[in-house]
């Protein structure tokens, strides 16, 4: 956890997912498919909120979001756009996504989980983050939640011969998880599915 902390403290997430069309159609084409779920006047929590991009965005259509993250340099700067915005409907907590204690029983007709689970490597956080994610929400409520896709980190890396060994098609390919110190590595430490593997971890 302390190299996610370190690597988010030193990113500039705040733009992420503007700095080129690419990142855009990501914030895009996860909008588009939550719009069309995601009903008037559902309350909203987004954990792992980044600075708060998506929650922003729904607080602007009228709902009320929380928006938990794990790196206060994140809270921090969610903090100061309230501010700057007068945004009274969003509160922030700073939080780990397998902890919501701090959360009732079915409050929340929405979860997203957009970012977590990228950094969640052990089965049993991600499993906690997960069942945690369904004992906020409510009955028949929405939780989203976006991964890595293990085929997608092998073609992306094809780009770049100075990644592409075979210590890191190996652990991509069986076991997914890549920490921070390993050989070839590019990004902090992290976790890639395969749809099979995620359906059978959400069932």
């Amino acid at each position: 956890m302390n190299s996610i902390l370190k690597y988010y403290e030193e990113y500039d997430e705040d733009k992420r997912l503007f700095k080129s069309n690419v990142n855009k159609l990501e914030f895009i084409t996860t909008i588009e498919k939550l719009n069309s779920i995601i009903k008037s006047g559902d309350k909203i929590i987004e954990l792992g909120a980044g600075t708060g991009n998506y929650s922003f965005y729904y607080n602007d259509k009228g709902h009320e979001v929380v928006a938990l993250d794990i790196v206060p340099k994140h809270v921090e700067i969610i903090e100061q756009k309230i501010k700057e915005k007068n945004s009274e409907k969003i509160k922030t907590y700073l939080g780990s996504a397998i902890d919501l204690s701090e959360f009732s029983d079915e409050s929340f007709d929405v979860v997203l989980c957009l970012g977590p689970m990228y950094h969640l490597t052990s089965v049993e956080d991600q499993r906690s983050c997960i069942m945690e994610s369904r004992r906020i929400l409510k009955k028949d409520g929405v939780l989203a939640i976006a991964y890595i896709n293990k085929h997608y980190i092998l073609a992306n890396t094809m780009l770049n011969n100075n990644y592409l060994k075979e210590s890191f098609i190996e652990k991509t390919l069986i076991s997914g998880i890549m920490k921070s110190e390993d050989e070839g590595n590019f990004w902090v430490g992290a976790k890639r599915f395969v749809v099979k593997s995620y359906n059978t971890l959400v069932a």
